[in-house]
Formats: C-alpha cells, structure tokens, sequence
C-alpha cells in the first residue's frame, strides 16, 4: 500500500553574515496524511531558473532545513520508499521574508 507524503515549509532568513544576507533558507515538514512525521525523507528542491538542485533528509521528526539558498522560485519534492512523493511547485524563497507554505499537510 502506497500511502502518501506532504511537506509543510517555512522561510526563515538566514542573515548573520554578509553571504547570508543573500540568501534564505527553508525549513518544514514531512507529514503523512494522518499529520504522523515521515523521518528520512529526501527533499529536493530545485531552482526552477537555473536547474540547480540540492537533496537533504528529514529527520525522526520530520523536520528539514536546507540553508544558503539563493532568491528565486523552487520546486520542491518529498519521496521516501513506501510512500507516494509529493510536489510543490512555484515556491518562492526571498531574502527578508518569512512565511508557511502547505501549512495543511493534508492538503
């Protein structure tokens, strides 16, 4: 039985040194449709202008950070073994920004 992922993302700034206050980082969640935490996930997201793209893991929590990101729009994409993968398109990082993205997991 394929059972389905979802990711809840948060912008946070990352701004404590002159490289950082180019970039942002983004930080979520890997939830199940039943809101349980999905640890080791591979998150991927993906630059959609320059194709530049980045793996991490979530942890026994669910949770992920991927730092040092550059401004611009992403694709992000949960898979784990077990579990259908999931897609976000359009997500916009930015420097001075922070807000939640699919903050409804279940969605």
């Amino acid at each position: 039985m394929i059972r389905t992922i979802s990711t809840a993302l948060l912008v946070f700034i990352a701004a404590a040194s002159a490289l950082r206050a180019q970039t942002a980082q983004l930080g979520g969640r890997v939830l199940d449709p039943s809101g349980a935490a999905v640890g080791a996930a591979d998150v991927t997201i993906m630059n959609s202008s320059t194709g530049a793209a980045r793996k991490v893991s979530s942890n026994e929590d669910g949770l992920y950070v991927i730092p040092l990101l550059q401004p611009g729009i992403y694709t992000l994409t949960a898979t784990r073994d077990g579990f259908k993968s999931t897609t976000r398109t359009g997500v916009t990082v930015a420097v001075k920004s922070t807000r939640g993205v699919g903050s409804d997991s279940r969605d």
